[in-house]
């Protein structure tokens, strides 16, 4: 439904209501009710209590790691910022592999312009990626003007990209092409597909 698709995506951008739409307004007023008349909540509503409540993390980690940091929203993003107030917190992930942006996630919150250099590593070996995909990949994602471009080695394989058309509902041709590639001494097929 757009109306819960939408609160959802505001609340996680942490969105001023005052900005909010009439539609995702009307839409709140019944489904805070809905959840509050049947003591429910939904995630965001955990996020948010934990942020309201200004706890610490559970059991007082001293180090927190935040796996695919890219793909956090602004309110989990506020929480973890939050909780490193009282720990240590290490942000793992890829902005080149933002992929949640639909569901309010902020990879320029993780890898904004603020961030020092001296704060960022980047692991420059691939230990799965051969040559031929890594080139292919750099080439396509080199097309996004504003990201910072980072170097990282193949494995020591050459590898070869072959690229084929198909949709969801065309399956069983993939399957039938990666069944083919095996049969001819491939030891392993990476498939890649857009979402």
């Amino acid at each position: 439904d757009k109306s819960y698709s939408d609160y959802t995506l505001l609340r996680a951008r942490m969105a001023d209501r005052a900005s909010w739409p009439h539609h995702v307004l009307s839409f709140a007023k019944e489904w805070e009710m809905w959840k509050q008349d049947h003591d429910y909540c939904d995630f965001e509503d955990l996020i948010e209590r934990c942020r309201d409540m200004k706890t610490h993390a559970n059991e007082n980690p001293s180090v927190i790691y935040l796996d695919e940091a890219q793909d956090s929203s602004s309110s989990e993003l506020a929480l973890a910022s939050q909780w490193a107030e009282h720990c240590n917190l290490v942000m793992i992930g890829d902005p080149d592999q933002a992929i949640f942006e639909w569901r309010g996630a902020n990879p320029k919150g993780v890898f904004g312009d603020g961030l020092p250099d001296e704060h960022v590593k980047v692991l420059g070996q691939s230990y799965r990626v051969p040559r031929s995909v890594r080139d292919c990949a750099i080439n396509w994602i080199s097309a996004i003007r504003d990201r910072k471009p980072v170097t990282y080695q193949a494995r020591p394989a050459e590898g070869f990209v072959e690229r084929v058309a198909f949709d969801y509902k065309a399956g069983i041709t993939l399957l039938k092409k990666v069944v083919s590639l095996r049969g001819r001494g491939t030891k392993s097929v990476m498939v890649i597909g857009s979402c």
